[in-house]
């Protein structure tokens, strides 16, 4: 079998909640790596055949190596393996480094609905596009030859790896706040608790932008962020998760806002159903 390795190995990082005493759920570890092969391997196997994998067999092979000591996070290695030799341009190698992240990453903006960060992703991809559209041409036909017509292979990579996903966001909010994919040449991509909610839903939920929020709290989970908050102006009863650090402290501003009922202004990304409805609130600050 002849080896050859597709991008330079990429971090993959676990971090907060039980991370931060170097350890995880073993369980939530194990599911996270399993959709983030799944994942890298869709997506080399398109990126070199041009064909979205209709099996479990691929020429790409994803590999993890030891985790450093001190830390949490795996060496991700994604290998073309081969019973010979196989004649793939040089270039189409060295473009993978921005090109394979970036694909990964508009596919996680698809799936949550992060417009801005699609538009990122799709720019990247577009500038390797335009390096080497010949061989794109010969290679992946014309799938990625416009912005259109981009979008439909992201869409379809999406659709076809909804349960990998999901599996890969399975730590965050329950062992890790961040699950965090670090490559070589190129900017991470991180899975924090909204976006995770997103692809971890059953229903279509996207992830909005940052907003305040005016209101009281009504419950709260000091242990899992957990809880509900009236808000002021509309009247609505809202769910979500504090994810802000300043609730493990004592006295903190949550728990004194519930025991006193004082209103308070959350710092809030949300989650939102396709009605445009809010789903979750993720709070990273509030004041009051």
């Amino acid at each position: 079998m002849v080896e050859r390795q597709l991008i330079e190995p990429m971090k993959v990082k676990f971090v907060g909640l039980d991370a931060n005493e170097n350890r995880m759920d073993a369980l939530y570890l194990g599911q996270s790596l399993t959709g983030i092969a799944r994942v890298y391997n869709s997506v080399g196997h398109f990126y070199f055949h041009g064909q979205f994998r209709t099996s479990e067999h691929s020429e790409v092979r994803v590999q993890v190596g030891p985790p450093k000591p001190g830390s949490i996070f795996y060496l991700l290695y994604m290998l073309l393996v081969h019973g010979k030799l196989a004649l793939y341009p040089e270039l189409l190698f060295s473009l993978a480094e921005l090109a394979v992240p970036a694909i990964v990453k508009a596919m996680i903006a698809k799936k949550t609905g992060q417009t801005e960060a699609l538009n990122k992703a799709l720019d990247v991809i577009d500038r390797q596009n335009e390096r080497y559209h010949e061989l794109v041409r010969v290679n992946q036909g014309n799938d990625m030859r416009t912005r259109e017509q981009l979008i439909g292979v992201i869409q379809h990579l999406v659709s076809q790896n909804r349960l990998p996903m999901a599996d890969m966001a399975a730590p965050v909010g329950k062992t890790v706040s961040e699950v965090r994919q670090i490559p070589a040449k190129a900017d991470q991509i991180v899975i924090d608790p909204p976006t995770a909610e997103s692809l971890r839903s059953p229903e279509e939920v996207i992830v909005g932008d940052v907003k305040n929020f005016r209101g009281t709290i009504t419950a709260l989970d000091t242990k899992t962020g957990a809880f509900k908050f009236e808000e002021a102006e509309s009247g609505r009863e809202l769910r979500g998760k504090i994810t802000d650090p300043a609730l493990a402290t004592p006295q903190n501003i949550y728990s004194h806002a519930l025991d006193t009922k004082e209103a308070l202004a959350l710092v809030a990304k949300p989650t939102l159903r396709e009605d445009g409805e809010i789903h979750k609130l993720f709070v990273s600050d509030a004041r009051i």
